[in-house]
């Protein structure tokens, strides 16, 4: 009994060719595809609708007013004057650019950027006599202290407070008075004063000693005068 192996291909079935290259059916894929009635396709516009809302809810919490004060603020010359400028609503402006300027945004009176006071391009008429009162920059309030004021330092300020994503300003005036003059009686008493003795008393002795005198005086050149019943 002999065993033997039988072919699978015989002389008159021709062998197949077979190509080196993958079958393109093999090849193709398929992008998977949600219909309507997927739950993804149904959660996506609910997450974009999320993503919108909090985008915009971001945009309107970053804006904000700027308020100053409602009327003139007035100072005497040689004095100091206060300006005052604050957040609505409050929020904190420590990281925040708040400028203080004239008629121009580049005529800097004050600056405080990057948390702290900036005077490279200040005014050279303010230089020394600005200070930023920053007691309460934790609320968005905070205030402009110029000292030694001027006839100059009046007119129109602008208070700008800056973030990342929005800005505002508010505008106030300055009023400057003149120092008020001393009149001459005021003058001299506060000159008699000085010295230790009130004008008015000085004036008082003088009046009194000139009446005593005067009295005296007439006493010593009169005669005593007697009537006809002296010796009765």
């Amino acid at each position: 009994m002999s065993y033997g192996c039988r072919n699978a291909h015989t002389d008159s079935e021709p062998w197949p060719v077979t190509s080196p290259w993958p079958d393109p059916a093999m090849m193709t894929g398929k992008v998977p595809s949600f219909s309507p009635g997927s739950t993804v396709s149904s959660a996506l516009p609910g997450y974009v609708a999320l993503c919108l809302a909090l985008q915009v809810r971001r945009l309107v919490s970053a804006h904000f007013t700027v308020t100053g004060p409602d009327r003139p603020i007035t100072a005497s010359v040689g004095g100091e004057a206060v300006l005052p400028c604050h957040l609505s609503p409050k929020m904190s402006a420590q990281s925040m650019e708040v400028r203080w300027f004239r008629s121009q945004h580049s005529a800097v009176v004050h600056l405080y950027q990057d948390g702290q006071d900036r005077y490279e391009n200040q005014m050279l008429d303010y230089q020394g006599r600005t200070e930023l009162l920053k007691d309460d920059i934790t609320n968005g309030s905070v205030s402009l202290r110029i000292r030694d004021i001027r006839p100059s330092d009046e007119g129109q300020y602008a208070c700008l407070f800056q973030s990342l994503t929005f800005f505002q300003d508010a505008s106030m005036l300055l009023q400057v008075e003149a120092a008020t003059p001393l009149d001459d009686t005021t003058c001299c008493r506060q000159a008699t004063l000085s010295r230790g003795v009130p004008a008015e008393i000085r004036e008082r002795r003088l009046l009194m000693t000139s009446l005593v005198n005067g009295k005296q005086q007439h006493r010593e050149a009169s005669p005593p005068k007697f009537g006809s019943n002296a010796y009765r």
